[in-house]
């Protein structure tokens, strides 16, 4: 395992705590609160942000097939970057990409140096 991959299971592992976090968080403010602190926002946003929520979650599935099988191609971890991409989407993408120019490069910048 490479170690940007392993910077990739801190991430997702960081990004789940995150999640659970900010779940739990607005369960402490209801307590502290009272319910109805929650309950400020109209339907329109509520179906405004189900309906963005919705499309990046497919955008986010997509990506993360797409970096399945391209790091299956390149001899990666295809699971962890099947993972990475279904938290981070197209950062992950961006990231697959930018490691796979600078791998390409380290030949030659090793050449250089000598």
């Amino acid at each position: 395992m490479k170690g940007i991959e392993k910077v990739a299971i801190v991430l997702i592992i960081l990004t789940i705590a995150t999640v659970i976090f900010s779940y739990f968080s607005s369960v402490f403010v209801a307590r502290i609160y009272g319910p109805d602190f929650l309950t400020y926002m109209n339907l329109q946003t509520r179906i405004a942000s189900g309906i963005i929520f919705f499309f990046g979650v497919l955008v986010h599935i997509g990506v993360a097939i797409w970096l399945f099988s391209l790091a299956r191609r390149h001899q990666a971890q295809p699971w962890i970057w099947c993972l990475f991409g279904l938290f981070f989407g197209l950062i992950a993408a961006i990231l697959f990409y930018l490691i796979r120019i600078y791998e390409s490069l380290k030949p030659e910048l090793k050449d250089d140096r000598t």
